[in-house]
């Protein structure tokens, strides 16, 4: 039976489904008498040799959302972040799929931030902007395999909808900097929407991770580099995954067919 754990290189999972993950500032979690309906803690489920949970660092918690079962985001100043990590940040990554369930709010026209990591020299950044969903990459640094400038792959969005969307960075074929290039191909609802090369693999990098906003800093065609804490989501997530492989896109398939199910 396929399941998010059939994937290779689990590293982080978030689900919301698993109450018993979702914790406020006490321990207590959603359907216990004392919870107080604050996120403070969303622990991983992986299982994989570290635990990456992530903690609200905004100026307040997450809320979580009886309707919708989920996390909610109030787009004004809440976010969720983890400790810096080999897994995750702090090596040097070749192959990564990121799958997250979530809900858009009616506002799919100013900058919200679904999930960043890294700064302005280096990282990976999905937002919602102007009607669309914004899939992004850039190293603009030569780490020994080439400067990549930002580059970002675009597909349209619908306010108050739900969508899965994976990213999939591909650049497990590198021995060098005379290697070919890498490619990052986004998908929604099970469908890719576009590749685009990378002359980089994702370089280790200090800059936090943000689910549900701008934790710190990130990088956005027009502006460059921006830093602080902002563009916060105004939605619902449901799920959260993170993976050391690239999956292909039949995998993709099978792994967006069972959170369609589940959260659809």
């Amino acid at each position: 039976i396929f399941t998010p754990t059939t994937l290779t290189n689990l590293v982080l999972w978030l689900d919301a489904a698993n109450t018993a993950s979702v914790k406020d500032v006490e321990g207590v979690s959603p359907g216990q008498v004392n919870f107080n309906n604050e996120v403070k803690t969303w622990m991983d489920l992986s299982d994989s040799s570290a635990i990456h949970n992530l903690d609200s660092s905004g100026a307040s918690a997450p809320n979580w959302d009886v309707t919708e079962k989920a996390v909610r985001c109030n787009g004004s100043n809440q976010v969720m972040a983890t400790v810096d990590h080999v897994d995750t940040n702090m090596g040097t990554i070749a192959q990564r799929t990121i799958t997250t369930a979530f809900k858009v709010g009616s506002d799919t026209s100013s900058r919200q931030v679904i999930y960043e990591e890294g700064g302005g020299v280096r990282g990976i950044n999905i937002y919602i902007q102007d009607n669309k969903l914004h899939c992004g990459f850039w190293n603009e640094r030569d780490d020994g395999d080439g400067f990549q400038a930002y580059n970002e792959l675009t597909i349209s969005i619908n306010p108050s909808s739900k969508y899965i969307v994976s990213y999939v960075l591909d650049y497990s074929h590198f021995v060098d900097k005379n290697s070919t290039d890498g490619v990052v191909e986004c998908f929604v609802n099970g469908s890719s929407f576009g590749q685009i090369s990378t002359t980089s693999r994702l370089h280790a990098h200090s800059g936090n991770i943000g689910l549900g906003a701008m934790n710190d800093g990130s990088y956005f065609p027009g502006d460059g580099a921006s830093t602080g804490s902002r563009y916060y989501l105004k939605g619902v997530i449901y799920e959260f995954l993170m993976y050391n492989s690239a999956h292909s896109s039949d995998d993709i398939r099978k792994l967006d067919n069972i959170l369609q199910r589940k959260w659809f």
